[in-house]
């Protein structure tokens, strides 16, 4: 008797090993995919500075501005 009730201890303990390894994988996978998904957030933060940066370092058209020294040269 006592060695069945500690085989069926052991059998219940293995079952409840094999769901925590099937929640963790689930778990490590999850952090990977948020890991992937913030990695390639922070590329496209990066590709948006860049090219604002890009703009901000191109002089502006201003075709007010033009409009204003065809007035004043008149």
């Amino acid at each position: 008797m006592r060695i069945d009730n500690t085989q069926s201890s052991l059998a219940s303990t293995e079952a409840q090993l094999l769901t925590l390894n099937a929640q963790r994988t689930a778990e490590q996978r999850e952090g990977e995919t948020l890991q992937s998904m913030m990695t390639a957030r922070l590329a496209d933060k990066d590709e948006l500075i860049a090219s604002l940066q890009r703009q901000m370092a191109k002089p502006p058209k201003d075709p007010e501005g033009a409009a204003d020294k065809d007035i004043g040269d008149a």
